[in-house]
């Protein structure tokens, strides 16, 4: 397991997207919200929290706003990552243990490991 997949395991049990900011909601001063289910909030109409007063960044929040999506995208590109490496670590131990004199049987191992490959870059599965 890499770094990023230790990262991604860890990301679980966040409330599912689509999050919006909203500036005002009610007596919130600001928050996020998936429908009508809050994410986080700011504060109450005296106070931003933890901002000390200051509203969110509006491109801070357009960020944190994308994170569903952004997990969703680093989850299928860590399993496309998986599939091309699977694909190129077959392809590299034909090479590694190749023989001139492999002759049918491993010619077909060859052309298995090449529509893996193939099949990897395209998105499936051979």
């Amino acid at each position: 397991m890499t770094d990023d997949d230790n990262l991604l395991a860890r990301l679980t049990g966040f409330t599912p997207g689509t999050w919006e900011l909203d500036p005002v909601k009610g007596d919130w001063m600001g928050g996020f919200y998936s429908g009508e289910t809050p994410v986080c909030t700011f504060g109450d109409a005296q106070n931003y929290y933890p901002t000390e007063g200051e509203p969110p960044n509006y491109a801070d929040a357009q960020l944190i706003a994308a994170a569903p999506d952004l997990h969703r995208i680093a989850t299928e590109l860590a399993a496309e990552n998986k599939r091309l490496r699977d694909a190129l670590s077959m392809l590299i131990s034909m090479s590694d243990n190749h023989s001139p004199f492999g002759g049918e049987i491993y010619q077909d191992r060859v052309d298995r490991a090449w529509d893996n490959a193939r099949a990897a870059l395209k998105g499936g599965a051979a």
